[in-house]
């Protein structure tokens, strides 16, 4: 998701700085993606956004809604360059 524009080609990732969690892997992905990577910590992200130190962030559905991250990021991409399983498990 980010704050500057949608991305429906590689081409409109050009110039964004996304965040990226501190991991030279996820910094090689998003730089062979055209965007240029941010390694922050996820609990600094709301405040890169609303003080736009990054254009926006490589996280789910569920952070960028729980954390108000929408609220500074209007355009979500739904790309699943990455999938990590999410469960919810509990007790009856």
């Amino acid at each position: 998701y980010n704050s500057v524009r949608p991305v429906r080609s590689l081409d409109d990732l050009k110039g964004l700085r996304l965040r990226v969690q501190q991991s030279e892997q996820m910094s090689d992905m998003i730089r062979a993606l055209g965007a240029q990577p941010v390694e922050m910590p996820y609990g600094q992200v709301l405040t890169g956004l609303a003080n736009r130190l990054i254009d926006g962030a490589e996280n789910n559905w569920p952070s960028f809604v729980t954390t108000g991250h929408y609220k500074y990021a209007g355009y979500y991409i739904l790309t699943q360059h990455t999938v990590s399983p999410e469960v919810l498990i509990m007790s009856r």
